[in-house]
């Protein structure tokens, strides 16, 4: 919790902090359907009232209620990744994926691998790599060439673009990680996994340069509609 944050974004990003709200609110009433008899739902989801929300929607001025402020401390912009819907998040991992490995993609000529790899990619991702992609993360490059070099180069693609995400991640709490652990465990098996082993260690500018590669491709290349949320 962080009212300074909160503070912050009522009147600078309302983008961010409508965000946060629905976010919340769509999540407490879901763990309340499934989970009726969960009290650990207290810990994760303050309750919102209903009033407080008609409050803000009217008049703004919801930073006077302390049961709004969240469990999640999101001026860490990491955890923000959680208000991205489903398919922006799976498009993220791809285009990452894609972008360390563009060099790679670029030298596959011959027509049955450069069909196979269109078909596995989609056809806007294939010429985003040939394109615009081998120009976006070149410090990133080199430290994820070696990794996996046992797998093809699809699995390469998704496993490295969840393994990204992951480092970001690492800080987050137990109960942050176990929520999007059983939010994303058919979408994102790898990463999941990654998150509930929790044993790879990477040095501290390393993680950053990923988070910064992570915001650049999610605004640059899967949606710039997000900014907001990222700025």
């Amino acid at each position: 919790m962080n009212k300074d944050f909160y503070q912050f974004i009522t009147t600078k990003n309302e983008s961010l902090f409508s965000a946060i709200i629905h976010f919340n609110v769509e999540n407490l009433k879901n763990y309340k359907e499934t989970n009726s008899n969960n009290k650990t739902i207290e810990k994760l989801y303050p309750y919102i009232e209903q009033d407080f929300l008609n409050t803000y929607f009217k008049e703004k001025s919801c930073i006077h209620n302390p049961d709004f402020f969240t469990y999640w401390n999101y001026a860490d912009e990491t955890k923000r990744l959680l208000l991205l819907d489903k398919e922006s998040l799976s498009q993220l991992i791809l285009r990452f994926g894609i972008t360390i490995h563009a060099k790679e993609i670029s030298l596959i000529i011959k027509r049955d691998d450069v069909l196979a790899i269109k078909k596995a990619l989609g056809e806007e991702n294939y010429f985003y790599a040939l394109s615009r992609a081998k120009y976006r993360l070149n410090k990133l490059c080199d430290f994820y060439k070696n990794k996996n070099q046992q797998l093809d180069l699809i699995t390469r693609i998704l496993q490295n673009g969840q393994n990204a995400l992951f480092h970001c991640t690492t800080t987050w709490e137990k109960e942050l990680k176990t929520f999007f652990i059983n939010k994303y465990k058919e979408e994102f098996p790898h990463l999941t996994t990654l998150m509930q082993e929790n044993n790879e260690t990477i040095p501290e500018d390393k993680k950053r340069l990923i988070w910064l590669g992570i915001k650049k491709i999610l605004i640059k290349e899967v949606n710039s509609s997000w900014l907001p949320y990222f700025n």
